[in-house]
């Protein structure tokens, strides 16, 4: 791409404003690549880590985000299933970052849906979305001390 002397200055314009908006705090630290600063920032910024859902003892499955966050990707075994972002705890989680449902509480069925490919057991799942990577986190009956504890640190991470 050639840049002509009016872009320059407009793409100049726009990186002096980003960095004068940056607290005193990140001006020191920022390179001068605003690529490797930004991709740093929104690896410090993301919500959930891969480090804390693994180190959750969960088991986790990753959600793929298609069409711009509008449906979420879960692939199971040898299924593939789209789940819309509005639907059951997708539109909870779209909204809060996390979301969870048991037996209890699936008006969506997604519980039902999914028991006959999950681990048995399997008695809550919860949804974890950020930017970093989004999981469905699978829980049993005993695990709900851990399901509390991966929550509190993403909720704690996402505030």
């Amino acid at each position: 791409m050639t840049l002509t002397k009016r872009n320059d200055s407009f793409i100049s314009a726009l990186v002096e404003e980003t960095y004068q908006s940056l607290p005193e705090s990140e001006v020191g630290r920022s390179p001068t690549d605003l690529f490797e600063y930004f991709k740093r920032k929104g690896q410090e910024d993301a919500p959930v880590s891969n480090e804390l859902i693994s180190s959750s003892g969960l088991t986790c499955l990753p959600l793929l985000s298609i069409d711009k966050g509008n449906c979420y990707r879960l692939i199971l075994k040898e299924l593939v299933l789209d789940f819309p972002s509005n639907w059951s705890i997708f539109a909870e989680a779209n909204n809060y970052g996390w979301g969870e449902v048991d037996r209890h509480g699936d008006h969506g069925h997604l519980l039902q849906v999914l028991s006959p490919y999950l681990p048995t057991g399997t008695t809550k799942l919860a949804v974890a979305l950020s930017r970093a990577g989004s999981h469905m986190v699978l829980m049993n009956h005993d695990q709900e001390l851990r399901l509390t504890n991966l929550k509190n640190a993403f909720v704690k991470k996402a505030a």
